[in-house]
């Protein structure tokens, strides 16, 4: 028996590989290539010490790193001594030390009149590492602080009025100005934190470098984009120390170490490397919730103990391992800063085509009104209904898919796309993800279209689903991957996860919810049946609320008419709950054994799409723009405006 439950809910989450059709054609379509919008890739680097001449003696003197055993700030040299520096795109001034990347930095965002400048890694986070030059004199970019020299170092200072001078000025420094220069490799701050659920709640422990877990007190982390290196910085001499995986491939696990960065992990403009390093890591099913799981360059979990002599201390697990790894309160799951969010929906855009803007325009509206994109008296009309159609019938049958999205699902999210995209005038060809095509595999288009994208989702796959989870954590697994599906495929938009409704109870409390949300919402639906034979399968599909009731949109339709199709629009609405439940088990023919939902809501206001673009980022035409790649700092290109400002 405990082994049929087993089963029962680890075989339950291979929904999208048995996606059930609901039982001439068309050619592909061809999308025609938009016009090419106008785009600069930044500069490249015209580096050089930064000369001033300070006042009143007119002494040219130059700007250079200066470190205490504490601290790094920003002091004076002879020009001969001070090390090059970059103005670079994201308006940050920044020196190259020891490998790494430094940039001027205000320390907070709460800027404090007086206190010195100081140098930290370059980031895309931090506001106070942007910089105005006006008139040769260096401002905050909102031009309320004027950088001065105070006793030999960097400080701010409120300006007074427009006309207010700074005791330090750039001297012949024109050329360097106008180079809108290549920034240092594309990173973040952030912390790894992990959860221990209390009476009161839960507290949040912090990694940190010295091989242990601090409750309450984040360790600032610097997080490469690019090569997935995970570091922390030491202030007093600028080095970093990466997370390395010491584990090998004849070990089920091994302690995690902080070692001093490999320079192929601190280098401009690399991507991962083909050959990955034992300080590269992959953040694996990061969800909407900020929590994700970590992989080493093998595969391995990065896991902590909650209890035990070595609670807290960082170490890696073979996936087969993790069954026997249970006696202390392990986790794999862990916290990142909101930051991190943004730029994985930020990525995730950019390989689909779904930012809003090419090049990044260089301002951010902070006061997006927080809306559901279809309109509460939408409805399906015959255009509707024939481009569902057309979508519907995209499939030849076979249970292909990429990770654990199968055609139903890559359907689904389509179908919902179009609708919030293309709201008021269906398409009539072509498609969102995928061209369709009568009786042809969708992944055959969208595989061609968005590669990158395509691959990405292939690590989402419920087959690989740890062995051995309890029910509990199976549902948990099962959920993030969901979510981390999501946030891949449509990451212009919060969403919203449901429970897993396990039994008749639950799951008419599902359906009864759906009648309590507003008209114009949009659900995936996944639902989980057991044949008559004892297989396990599973379908998905959109639902949409209306003025009157639910409609069920029927996906994967194989060789269907139109008319057919209409009629199953028809018969798979429902205008109560008694006939929501008809519907998802095709009037009590089907064993439902479980449901799961995941509701569109409003659209989430990246500050990122405001500063970042990547070069060729056409798209497919207005609000559809990206590169289809990896965003690459060799790559980023100027804003519309000209040089960039972090938002």
């Amino acid at each position: 028996m405990k082994s049929l439950v087993l089963r029962l809910y680890t075989l339950a989450f291979l929904s999208f590989s048995f996606c059930v059709l609901f039982s001439s054609a068309f050619a592909f379509d061809n999308t025609t290539n938009p016009q090419q919008v106008p785009q600069k890739l930044a500069n490249q680097p015209k580096d050089r010490p930064i000369a001033f001449k300070s006042k009143p003696d007119s002494l040219t003197q130059c700007l250079t790193p200066i470190f205490t055993q504490s601290e790094g700030y920003v002091g004076v040299k002879d020009c001969e001594e001070a090390i090059d520096a970059r103005y670079d795109v994201f308006s940050r001034i920044a020196w190259k030390l020891l490998d790494t990347w430094v940039c001027l930095s205000a320390e907070n965002e709460e800027y404090i009149q007086g206190k010195r400048l100081i140098v930290r890694p370059c980031v895309i986070d931090d506001k106070t590492q942007s910089f105005t030059i006006k008139d040769n004199m260096l401002y905050t970019p909102d031009l309320r602080f004027i950088v001065q020299m105070s006793n030999g170092f960097l400080t701010l200072q409120k300006s007074q009025s427009k006309g207010m001078q700074s005791n330090l000025t750039l001297h012949n420094m024109q050329e360097w100005l106008n180079t809108i220069a290549t920034p240092a490799p594309l990173m973040q701050r952030g912390f790894i934190a992990w959860k221990f659920i209390t009476t009161q709640g839960f507290d949040l422990y912090y990694l940190r470098n010295n091989n242990e877990s601090i409750k309450n007190v984040p360790q600032e982390l610097y997080f490469n984009l690019e090569n997935g290196s995970i570091a922390q910085y030491e202030p007093s001499n600028a080095k970093m120390f990466c997370l390395t995986s010491k584990q090998n491939a004849k070990q089920d696990w091994n302690w995690a170490s902080w070692e001093e960065c490999l320079q192929q992990n601190l280098q401009e403009g690399k991507a991962k490397s083909s050959q990955p390093n034992a300080q590269n890591w992959n953040l694996f099913m990061f969800a909407d919730n900020d929590s994700a799981m970590l992989k080493d360059y093998l595969g391995n979990f990065l896991r902590v103990t909650k209890y035990g002599i070595n609670w807290g201390v960082p170490y890696t697990a073979k996936t087969d391992f993790l069954a026997k790894d249970t006696n202390e309160g392990q986790t794999s799951y862990f916290q990142f800063r909101h930051d991190m969010q943004d730029w994985e929906r930020f990525k995730n855009a950019n390989l689909s085509d779904s930012l809003p803007t090419c090049p990044a325009n260089g301002s951010y509206i902070k006061n997006l009104k927080a809306t559901m994109q279809l309109p509460p008296s939408f409805i399906l009309t015959q255009e509707w209904k024939k481009r569902l159609w057309q979508i519907a019938t995209t499939t030849d049958g076979v249970l292909e898919r990429a990770g654990d999205c199968g055609v139903c699902l890559l359907q689904s999210y389509q179908m919902i796309a179009e609708m919030t995209e293309y709201t008021s005038a269906p398409l009539e060809s072509g498609g969102f993800f995928f061209d369709t095509a009568f009786g042809r595999n969708p992944f055959t288009s969208f595989r061609a279209r968005y590669p990158v994208l395509a691959a990405s989702l292939e690590q989402y796959r419920a087959s690989n689903t740890p062995p051995g989870l309890s029910r509990s954590a199976a549902f948990e697994y099962a959920a993030q991957m969901y979510r981390a599906i999501a946030l891949s495929l449509f990451p212009g938009h919060f969403w919203l996860s449901s429970e897993f409704a396990t039994s008749d109870i639950m799951i008419r409390s599902a359906l009864r919810d759906l009648f309590q949300q507003p008209a114009g919402t949009l659900w995936v639906v996944q639902m989980y049946y057991v044949a008559r034979d004892g297989s396990f399968n599973g379908h998905g599909m959109p639902v949409l609320r209306t003025g009157d009731g639910i409609q069920f949109i029927p996906t994967n339709v194989l060789n269907m008419s139109y008319e057919d199709y209409e009629q199953a629009l028809s018969d798979s609405f429902a205008y109560n709950l008694r006939e929501a439940y008809n519907v998802v088990t095709h009037n009590g023919t089907l064993n439902l054994y479980m449901l799961y939902f995941l509701r569109l809501r409003e659209i989430y206001p990246n500050p990122i799409n405001a500063f970042v673009s990547n070069n060729n980022c056409s798209g497919e035409g207005e609000d559809r723009r990206g590169s289809r790649n990896m965003p690459l700092s060799s790559f980023i290109n100027q804003c519309a405006s000209g040089r960039c400002v972090l938002q």
